[in-house]
C-alpha cells in the first residue's frame, strides 16, 4: 500500500471523503493510487496543504513512481500465480 493510500485510510477512511476535501472525484483518487493517472499541479498543492506537508510535491516525483511500480509488480505476480494455479487444475 502506498504512503498516499495509507494516509487516506488513516485520516479520511475513504477515498470519497478525501476527494470531497480536495474538490476531486473518487475515480481520480483511485487512478492516482493505482498509478493510472497523475494529479494536476493544483491537486498536488491541495493534497500538500491538506496533509500538512506529509504528502508533498516531492512524493509525486520521487516516491509515487516506486509505490506504483511495486504495487503493479505485486499485482502482476498475483495474476501469474492464479494463472499457474488454474493451469494445474486443468491438467
Amino acid at each position: 500500500m502506498s504512503r498516499f493510500e495509507t494516509y487516506i485510510k488513516d485520516h479520511y477512511q475513504t477515498q470519497k471523503n478525501f476527494a470531497l476535501k480536495i474538490d476531486s472525484s473518487i475515480s481520480a483518487i483511485s487512478k492516482w493510487i493505482r498509478g493510472v493517472a497523475f494529479p494536476s499541479p493544483e491537486h498536488i498543492r491541495k493534497i500538500w496543504s491538506l496533509t500538512k506537508g506529509e504528502i508533498g510535491p516531492m512524493y509525486w516525483y520521487v516516491e509515487w513512481p516506486s509505490d506504483v511500480r511495486l504495487k503493479n509488480e505485486s499485482h502482476k505476480l498475483l495474476l501469474e500465480k492464479k494463472s499457474r494455479s488454474r493451469n494445474r487444475i486443468r491438467n
